[in-house]
């Protein structure tokens, strides 16, 4: 039996859930206060550890569980 491993980095999901629920990255930018390129950023792997106070906003709005 083979087993498939998929992980979904941080990035992945936000841009996963933000386009499922309609969000554009300028709309989700100006309703967290994170700056586009920085949402773009995380989005695109290009930062791999976003800071808490950056993360918390974009989390909440798209509505991701921190355990998710």
């Amino acid at each position: 039996m083979e087993i498939s491993l998929t992980f979904t980095t941080l990035g992945e999901l936000l841009k996963e859930k933000r386009i499922a629920s309609g969000v554009s990255l300028s709309e989700l930018s100006r309703k967290t206060g994170v700056s586009k390129g920085v949402i773009s950023k995380i989005e695109n792997g290009e930062t791999k550890r976003p800071e808490l106070n950056t993360l918390k906003p974009l989390i909440e709005f798209i509505g991701v569980s921190f355990e998710e």
